[in-house]
Formats: C-alpha cells, sequence, structure tokens
C-alpha cells in the first residue's frame, strides 16, 4: 500500500507538473533537521564548548545570572540644577480693553527669575532624592489692601477699577520648598515610600498677601508593581 501511495503521489505531481514541489516534499518526509532559530546546527547532535584559556561553561540562563546582565549593583549620587530668567511683557493691547495693564508692562504674577536643585542616591534597594525650588521678584496685587478697601465704605468704587488698580501692585519673593523623598524595595514588586513636601512649613506670600498654600506634607506607604 505504501509503494502505491508513493507512486499515486508522483503521477499525480508528474501531470500537474509540480515535480520539483513533490520531490521537496518526499525529501522532507524521508529525512529532517531540528533548527533554532539563530542556530546553524542540528540540535540533536552534543554541542562540544570551543577550546579557550579561561573556563567556559554552556548552560541554560538562570535566575542567578540576571544581576550580571543589568547595571553594576553600586551606588550612585547625581546632582542638578537649574536657573531661569523670563522678560513677559504686555505687547499689545485691545482698544477695548479697561484694565490697568499698558502696553510695556510686565505680565502679573510671572516670575522674573525661578531657582532649582535635586540631589538624588540611587543604591541597591534604596533611592533618596532631595530638592528645593524658588521664585523670585513678580508683580501682583496687594489682595489685602484691596480688600479692605473694597469693604470700606469711604472709598468709591471706581478706584478699584481701570489703572486705578494699579496702587495696589506691589512685588513679591517667595519662599524656599524644600522636599525630599526615601524609597525601600521590599520585594522585586513592593516597595516602602516615604516623601516629604514644604518641609520648611512656608505658607503664605504667593502668589500674593492673602493667599494660604498647604504646608508641611508627610506622605506614606506601599507602592506595588504589577
Amino acid at each position: 500500500m505504501a509503494i502505491a501511495s508513493w507512486l499515486h503521489l508522483g503521477r499525480s505531481a508528474l501531470e500537474a507538473g509540480m515535480l520539483p514541489s513533490a520531490a521537496k516534499s518526499v525529501a522532507r518526509r524521508l529525512s529532517s533537521n531540528v533548527e533554532a532559530v539563530g542556530l546553524r546546527r542540528d540540535l540533536a547532535v552534543p554541542f562540544e564548548a570551543p577550546r579557550a584559556a579561561i573556563p567556559i561553561e554552556v548552560r541554560p540562563l538562570a535566575e542567578r545570572d540576571v544581576p550580571h546582565l543589568l547595571e553594576p549593583n553600586v551606588a550612585r549620587l547625581s546632582a542638578t540644577g537649574a536657573l531661569t530668567f523670563v522678560d513677559s511683557r504686555v505687547g499689545q493691547l485691545s482698544p477695548t480693553y479697561s484694565g490697568d495693564l499698558r502696553e510695556g508692562d510686565r505680565m502679573l504674577q510671572v516670575p522674573a527669575t525661578t531657582a532649582s536643585f535635586n540631589v538624588a542616591w540611587d543604591a541597591p534597594h534604596w533611592t533618596a532624592s532631595l530638592g528645593g525650588s524658588r521664585a523670585f521678584n513678580w508683580i501682583n496685587y496687594d489682595e489685602l489692601q484691596l480688600a479692605d478697601d473694597w469693604l470700606s465704605a469711604s472709598r468709591p468704587t471706581h478706584d478699584l477699577l481701570g489703572t486705578n488698580l494699579r496702587q495696589y501692585w506691589r512685588r513679591y519673593n517667595g519662599g524656599f520648598r524644600l522636599r525630599a523623598s526615601l524609597s525601600r524595595d521590599l520585594r522585586r514588586d513592593l516597595s516602602f515610600e516615604l516623601t516629604g513636601d514644604n518641609l520648611l512649613n512656608y505658607q503664605r506670600g504667593e502668589p500674593d498677601d492673602i493667599t494660604i498654600i498647604p504646608g508641611r506634607t508627610i506622605l506614606t506607604g506601599l507602592r506595588l508593581k504589577f
């Protein structure tokens, strides 16, 4: 039956003009090599390690090999800083504008200078950082005086409109905002974190003299990585 089957296959292939394809099919059935992607050898033949001046071990990748394939297991310290200068001014006003700004005036609430720094420490299973920032020299309203005059019955309302508002302009300098963070890896997918913001508890003076910003804030918790 097997011989008849092969003869029938060969005859059908010849009649259809598919002799090359049929020959390849027969060759695959009679003999084939198992090859892996990227390797040019028969996996059925044992691999012999090449001769070298140092010992070589050929084996599958193990979990203990992973740290050696990644970055060195050492602590690193880095520091960055930035200093920014901004000159933002009014270029042109609409003919229907009736506010207190004039062409060439500095834009309100835009600091002329900002400074920041950050120091980071990265070690096996530990990370920590310390940073701070401060803004200098911006113009905004004296909100306390403006609110007091608005509530005063002796002050005409038109004194608090249009260009008269320029009398309430004042220059501000912000406080130094200090922040820090600490993280400890408990497992590969779980870490403990501790962060603190506005550690000097600066709460007043920006962006004006009436706003109260959040004070010292401490956060702690666990981070789970999926």
